[in-house]
């Protein structure tokens, strides 16, 4: 006979899962603003500053490529031809790359712990399982390792899409 020990600790799992989202989204959104105001490297100089911030408010708003050049650029008379428009749209997206950094590299870390963490939860359970399996005796489901790292990943991915 197999006899089952479900982890403990859920109730405190999510009370510190709902903790650690709020901390990563804050750290997050710090990092963020420290790379694209105070003192960053994101200096927009030059006649076509107006235009490339205005690309890069609709870029942001997920407005694609061809509709920023037809419609904002070419449509209103900003740039003559289309190869001036792909400039200030390569420039705009240059911008957005630098701002978006610091943002991408915490999704990668959610993905990569929430990872182990899943997989890490699974192998104790396995293990313990195969063991209990052929000796008898008892074996431990880590359900918050496992929860813990499924959410984990879930964020970091949604994020990333999101981003």
């Amino acid at each position: 006979m197999i006899d089952i020990i479900i982890s403990s600790g859920v109730i405190g799992l999510i009370v510190f899962l709902i903790y650690y989202h709020r901390k990563v989204f804050k750290d997050i959104t710090e990092s963020i603003e420290k790379n694209t105001g105070r003192g960053s490297n994101l200096h927009i100089e030059g006649p076509d500053k107006e235009y490339i911030m205005r690309v890069i408010s609709l870029r942001m708003q997920r407005v694609s490529r061809k509709d920023i050049l037809d419609k904002y650029l070419i449509g209103e008379h900003i740039v003559r031809d289309k190869n001036d428009g792909d400039k200030i749209i390569f420039i705009a997206e240059q911008y957005i790359k630098e701002i978006k950094a610091p943002y991408i590299n915490e999704c990668n870390k959610l993905i990569i712990y929430g990872l182990l963490w899943f997989l890490g939860g699974s192998l104790v359970t396995l293990i313990g399982y195969m063991a209990a399996s052929k000796g008898g005796g008892f074996y431990i489901i880590a359900v918050g390792a496992i929860v813990y790292g499924f959410y984990d990943m879930a964020r970091g991915i949604y994020y990333r899409i999101m981003g």
